[in-house]
Formats: C-alpha cells, structure tokens, sequence
C-alpha cells in the first residue's frame, strides 16, 4: 500500500455519525449529481450511506458475518463489532493488533492472528475466547476462510513463506503449504479459498500460485502479482495490475487470461465480487500519473462496462484499505481514510432487473470476501 499522510483535522464525534446520502449506480444520481456517474446499464443500483464510525485507531480489513447481521474489523486496536443495521458497536475484542480476521461457523465465530503470531478464536454468542500459537515465524497479512458443508478450514498466509491450513473447530494445524520456497525474499503476501472451485491462491513475490483442495498441490502459477478474487459463479479467478489499469480473469485450470477488464485511467489496488459474481468492485487511485485516492468503481464482469462509481469515501477521507459485500448483497462496507473510518452503505435494487448482488440473485449465491491490502 501507498503510504500517505492524512491530517486528522476531524470536525466529526468519534463514534457513530449518521450520514444521509444516496448513491446512484447506472442511473443519474438524486440527491448529489458529484456522487455518482451517469452510466449505461440496468437495472440501477442504489447505494445509501447507512452509518459511518470515525476512530483513533486505523481498520485495516472490514468482514460481514455469513447471517449479514453483523460486521466485523481489525485494526492497530483489535477488533470491533457492530450491527449493520444501527451501526450499534456489539462488542470490543482486544489483540495485540492485527492484518486480517474472518468468520467460522454459524456467523458467531471470529478468528484472527494478531502482530504477536497468536492465532485467536472467539465466539461471540458465549463470549468463549481460545488462543493458539500459529507456528509462523513472522507477521501474518491475510486470512482465507475455505466453508464447505462437513467441515471448514482457516488457512493463514504469512511473511515467513508458507500457509498453514487450520481445521476451524479443533483449532488445531492440518496442513502446511511451503508456498515461497527458493523465492528471495521469502514472503507470502496474501491467500484467497474458494470452496466451490476447491481452490486456494497464494501470492508471493513470484506471483501467484493456484493449489488444489484438499491435498495442497500445486496446480498452475502465473508471474503476475497482485490482489486477487475468486468469481463466484464462473472458475475464473481475477487480478488487477495497478501498473497498466487492466483486470485480468484467468482460468482456474491453467491460470492462462480468459478475459480483460480494462479500467483506465483507473489503477485498481483492492479489487473484489458481489456474491452472485456480476459486479467487480475496486479501489485505487483515480488516474495515471496521480497520487490521490480514487473512487470505489463498479464493473459489470460479463458485459466489462463500467457500471458507475461510488465516491463518497473522498469526502470523507480517502485510500480504501478494504471493502466486502455481505453474503445476501443487501449490505456494501468499506475501510478508508488509510483505515480510521469505517462505512456502511445499503445496496438496493431500483427497477425490476434481476442483478442485486446478493443472494436473491442466483438461488443462494456464494459468498466472496475481499480484502485486505498489505500495511
């Protein structure tokens, strides 16, 4: 990530802030013509700024549980928890900070390793906390929750260059993938799972590498680095090059280029799908040659138009660090101004199209995360 220097002049309450807002994807904006983009495309998406936390602290990857009830972030002073709806913090967790968390089991499970490599288990519902050593031997940037219907798994990528696979109700390690042997230097920068492809995707300073699940072989790798997101209707995994503005979708069996988005003047940094796949959503910086943020851009990945922007993060601050949709598409979240503000926006459906992005869409569609950037 870009490091950049934001002054924290805040004329806004640490705490909750009700903001009201609308956004308009595909269609002309209603309330503030500079918040959205007049764009081909339908049926319209509406984005409403539900509520926004401004901290001291800086979030660095925002989650919604499975159930879409609640969400989570993690960050230089642990995690919080809110409900989606009010924006009302449920809980506090502390860790001795930390890069990524997820979500186990039935929506009340979190799971994360903190900066002392302690893997931490919490349940939310019976406040039960467990700690484990991970047995890495450096930091941890990224977390992969792989949900299968018998069992799931917590796979951790880190900087020592290896992932280490966890079974999510013993807690205990199954499997150790040495991802960047022989690679100088010797780091794993970020781990994605997709339980319908039965796939993993590590990425190091090689580039990316694709693994079979569960027997960990390595299948396919592509000397590309970058983010990347697993489709979740189509085998196709994408990966955003911030040097050309270009998305490349690349076939799971082979990692060859299916596909291109090309996003220009955009230079994408965070990239990630809606769960039923038909929207690719991504953060960067605005145009070629710029230093500043630029707006959250939403793709339509089958027709590759852009479907409009979401630019209210600018206002208040800017760098997107994270951003995920929640499992049922109602809910859109994002972590910015280098991770001390927290918003959450209601995704809404106009007209009588068959897009929304969650759920409804495709027949209990499956979930995508997206996110996290390296500090």
């Amino acid at each position: 990530m870009m490091a950049m220097s934001i002054a924290h002049g805040w004329l806004l309450p640490r705490g909750l802030v009700s903001i009201a807002a609308v956004f308009i994807i595909c269609g002309r904006c209603q309330a503030d013509p500079r918040d959205a983009s007049e764009v081909s495309g339908s049926p319209p998406l509406q984005f409403r700024l539900q509520w926004t936390v401004v901290t001291d602290g800086h979030y660095r990857t925002v989650r919604f549980s499975p159930d879409s009830r609640h969400l989570a972030a993690i960050g230089s002073d642990g995690i919080s928890v809110w409900d989606v709806k009010t924006g009302r913090e449920r809980a506090r967790l502390p860790v001795a900070s930390g890069y990524d968390l997820g979500f186990t089991g039935a929506s009340t499970q979190l799971v994360c390793v903190d900066t002392q490599l302690v893997l931490h288990i919490w349940n939310l519902g019976t406040g039960k906390h467990l700690e484990r050593q991970t047995g890495h031997e450096e930091q941890v940037p990224a977390i992969a929750v792989m949900r299968a219907r018998k069992s799931q798994v917590v796979a951790t990528a880190s900087y020592d260059g290896t992932v280490r696979v966890w079974d999510h109700k013993t807690h205990e390690p199954i499997k150790v993938i040495d991802v960047a042997r022989g690679v100088r230097p010797r780091a794993v920068l970020y781990v994605a799972s997709s339980h319908k492809w039965n796939r993993l995707a590590t990425v190091d300073f090689e580039g990316i590498k694709l693994w079979t699940w569960p027997d960990c072989k390595l299948v396919a790798k592509s000397e590309r680095v970058g983010m990347v997101a697993f489709a979740p209707d189509e085998p196709l995994l994408a990966v955003p090059s911030f040097d050309d503005g270009v998305v490349v979708l690349y076939d799971l069996k082979s990692l060859s280029p299916k596909r291109h988005l090309d996003v220009r003047p955009f230079r994408p940094m965070v990239i990630g799908y809606a769960p039923n796949g038909q929207l690719i959503a991504m953060a960067g910086i605005g145009n070629e040659g710029d230093t500043k943020p630029g707006p959250i851009v939403f793709y339509s990945s089958r027709v590759r138009k852009m479907r409009g922007q979401l630019d209210s993060h600018n206002r208040l601050t800017g760098w997107v660090l994270s951003f995920a949709f929640s499992d049922d598409g109602a809910w859109f979240a994002a972590a910015h101004g280098l991770g001390s503000v927290v918003s959450v926006w209601k995704v809404k459906r106009l007209g009588n199209g068959r897009d929304l992005p969650g759920k409804e869409a495709r027949n209990k569609g499956r979930s995508d995360y997206t996110g996290p950037t390296k500090p």
